[in-house]
């Protein structure tokens, strides 16, 4: 008897060391433009220490506000050092806050970063702003600027089971995907497409991917759809296949512009994300998300946060009524937990996965 219950205590520890492990995504309300900051931690040790063992960070929002909000909120949550940071692609709202302003510093001209932090991209842009050129110039200063490759995976964390590694895998760069060329020429559809996969949670980011657009407008050009070559959209879908979402989660594509990629949503081949996040700031340009795509995102059931409001405008039909009855709310910073053991929680609530197929 005393045998068994020694085995029992020692499974229930190896459990909640085994579930221990941990993985964050933080969502951080840069105002317009998105950042997200992505965390992980190993089991306890057998002193009950938990180490955090990396921290990267995904786009960084506008020159002065992004790098603001971005160093605000490194130091609140004591990270000290980023492994890694990752610009999806070259638009000011998602690489500013990696060079700032002559009085708001840079990530990539703070402390945050050393010769030892990895810098990702999509490699050489089609065209130079004035933003792109100073982040390139400064991404160019370190051992480690790699060009993302489509087909690629980057190990976050190592567990004792490769069940358990936390991996970022590299879906698509440039419009190429495992080496076809799909012909994107405009920044928004050449943005890195990634998922953030963990025992069989998966998460996507896909910068300012398009979708396919109903009506003319917000970056749709005078014609729908947008992309270039509408095959690539069907392409990355393709590939979420194997990255499956109903456990996991999406962050919006083009802060939930009417042009939102919305391939994991209306494709026969896969089922919808569990929850969506929608980076997005108060402002009069673009008045982000829009109706249609919070519409398209309730009808699929899914619970979507969102870090700013535009309240819909009747006379412009800019912005969007956010429904929390129908699953949406404005929370700011937005949190994303989840444990080896599949549980997930979004600012400390409960988001239930239905159970593995």
């Amino acid at each position: 008897m005393k045998k068994k219950l020694i085995l029992i205590f020692l499974l229930f520890h190896w459990l909640s060391i085994l579930f221990a492990q941990r993985l964050e995504i933080h969502q951080i309300n840069v105002g317009v433009g998105s950042a997200t900051l992505v965390v992980t931690y190993s089991p306890p040790d057998p002193n009950g220490l938990v180490i955090r063992t990396s921290a990267i960070l995904i786009d960084a929002g506008l020159p002065g506000p992004g790098s603001l909000a971005i160093r605000n909120y490194l130091n609140e949550n004591h990270i000290t050092q980023l492994t890694a940071v990752y610009a999806t692609h070259y638009d000011n709202d998602h690489i500013g806050g990696f060079v700032g302003t002559s009085t708001n510093t840079g990530i990539l001209n703070s402390s945050f970063v050393d010769q030892y932090t990895y810098v990702y991209d999509r490699g050489t842009p089609n065209s130079a702003s004035a933003t792109t050129t100073s982040y390139i110039n400064r991404a160019n200063t370190f051992t480690r600027h790699t060009t993302l490759t489509s087909g690629t995976t980057h190990s976050l964390y190592r567990s004792g089971t490769t069940t358990n590694n936390i991996n970022l895998n590299i879906v698509a760069v440039n419009g190429i995907i495992n080496g076809v060329n799909y012909n994107v020429n405009n920044e928004n559809d050449l943005s890195s497409v990634m998922v953030l996969s963990f025992n069989g949670f998966n998460f996507f980011l896909g910068g300012d991917l398009s979708g396919r657009c109903t009506t003319t407008g917000d970056g749709c050009g005078s014609s729908a759809p947008n992309f270039a070559n509408t095959d690539y959209g069907a392409a990355v879908a393709n590939e979420l296949v194997q990255y499956p979402l109903n456990r996991g989660g999406a962050l919006m594509t083009h802060h939930g512009a009417e042009n939102t990629y919305t391939g994991f949503i209306n494709s026969n081949n896969l089922s919808p994300p569990l929850f969506a996040l929608i980076s997005s700031g108060k402002q009069a340009n673009y008045q982000h998300p829009r109706q249609s795509s919070l519409n398209l995102l309730y009808a699929a059931s899914i619970v979507t946060y969102i870090t700013a409001a535009n309240l819909y405008n009747r006379a412009t039909r800019l912005g969007g009524e956010f429904d929390p009855v129908r699953g949406s709310f404005v929370n700011g910073n937005i949190v994303v937990g989840v444990d080896a053991s599949g549980t997930i929680t979004i600012n400390g609530e409960s988001v239930s996965p239905p159970n593995p197929q």
